[in-house]
């Protein structure tokens, strides 16, 4: 059985998008003044196998940059991403469910890929 090949693309090349929605300041009330943030393994891993099937990773980290809501969905949208992937805890998810809504009516031809412990348990 041959595998369903993806959508066209507007673009020559698939993008994907990879975000760290920022929810530092909303799920974990300021962690970040008493922990370092460490680079999301996960998505550079995913990032990593995206770029050696010929396609582009962006990634953006919101908590790391200190990013906005909007501001991280500004950064998502200019390279006009295929797909638009995040990792999710479960403290995280209210958040990250109401920034995939409104990242949504910007990108719209773009599915959201959600991923993470919460996600993989049986």
């Amino acid at each position: 059985m041959s595998p369903t090949p993806l959508p066209e693309s507007k673009h020559s090349q698939r993008i994907m998008a990879l975000v760290v929605v920022p929810t530092m300041k909303n799920a974990y009330h300021h962690l970040k003044d008493f922990v370092a943030i460490q680079p999301s393994m996960g998505l550079m891993s995913i990032g990593a196998s995206v770029e050696t099937s010929s396609r582009t990773a962006v990634i953006i980290d919101g908590d790391a940059e200190e990013l906005t809501f909007n501001q991280t969905a500004e950064r998502i949208v200019v390279p006009q991403p295929d797909y638009v992937g995040a990792t999710v805890m479960t403290a995280t998810m209210n958040p990250t469910c109401n920034f995939f809504k409104a990242l949504k009516a910007r990108l719209p031809q773009a599915p959201a890929i959600v991923g993470g412990l919460l996600q993989t348990l049986p």
